[in-house]
């Protein structure tokens, strides 16, 4: 389940008051810039420490993120994607550990994720532990929430208990929207998707049309020839 739109203040209090969810964790979109013999400016998310814990993910190298990753402080450690890894890394078996520098800061590698995990875009190159502040008021809004549903809760049934915390805790009563994740994932290029799928079925359809009309046109083409055959014993 994805939230959209959530300060920092609301997800703590989320975390503390919510009847619908076993976990919630939040990302933020980044761009950064990555030192070295050719600089990159790479593709990321910053998330807090339960962020693929919440999704049910695993790594494929190295460690999951710790709590203790996402102290204000605290050395800066990363994930990197399957494929960042495999380009700019030739796949070392040994990356775990290794630093890099980001946006001036030395950060350490701490996992590689499996090639088919790509949330939230196939594009991502590496996740980072998200680092705050407590906050000292309401906003900005610029997280976006992950949750996993406890057994038999329906996403209405989370956007309900949502609204409800939202009206005690946020006094402008502005609701936070709850979506599925798949929905969130394709709810932009939806309208897309189905134009694209219409189209598919209608040239499919053509194009059967087509070969049944070719097929008839020649067994039209061939019944002089079938009936000479036939008088012909052939």
């Amino acid at each position: 389940m994805a939230i959209y739109f959530v300060p920092y203040a609301d997800l703590l209090d989320w975390r503390a008051q919510n009847r619908s969810c076993e976990s919630i964790s939040a990302y933020q979109w980044a761009q950064l810039n990555m030192s070295g013999d050719q600089p990159l400016q790479l593709r990321a998310v910053n998330v807090t420490a339960n962020f693929l814990s919440t999704l049910g993910s695993g790594v494929q190298l190295g460690r999951d993120f710790h709590a203790s990753d996402e102290q204000v402080g605290a050395p800066q450690t990363v994930i990197i994607s399957d494929g960042f890894w495999r380009s700019q890394f030739a796949a070392d078996p040994q990356i775990v550990g290794k630093l890099i520098n980001l946006n001036g800061v030395s950060a350490t590698i701490i996992a590689v994720m499996p090639s088919h995990f790509d949330f939230p875009r196939p594009e991502i190159q590496l996740w980072r532990a998200l680092q705050l502040e407590q906050p000292a008021r309401r906003g900005p809004y610029f997280l976006t929430g992950v949750a996993r549903l406890k057994p038999g809760v329906s996403t209405s049934q989370a956007q309900t208990d949502s609204n409800l915390m939202t009206s005690t805790f946020d006094k402008s009563k502005f609701n936070l929207n709850v979506v599925a994740v798949n929905d969130f994932i394709v709810g932009e290029i939806r309208p897309a998707l189905i134009a694209l799928f219409v189209s598919v079925t209608l040239v499919l359809l053509i194009a059967t049309v087509n070969v049944a009309n070719l097929s008839l046109a020649r067994s039209t083409a061939r019944i002089k020839e079938i009936s000479i055959r036939s008088a012909l014993g052939g």
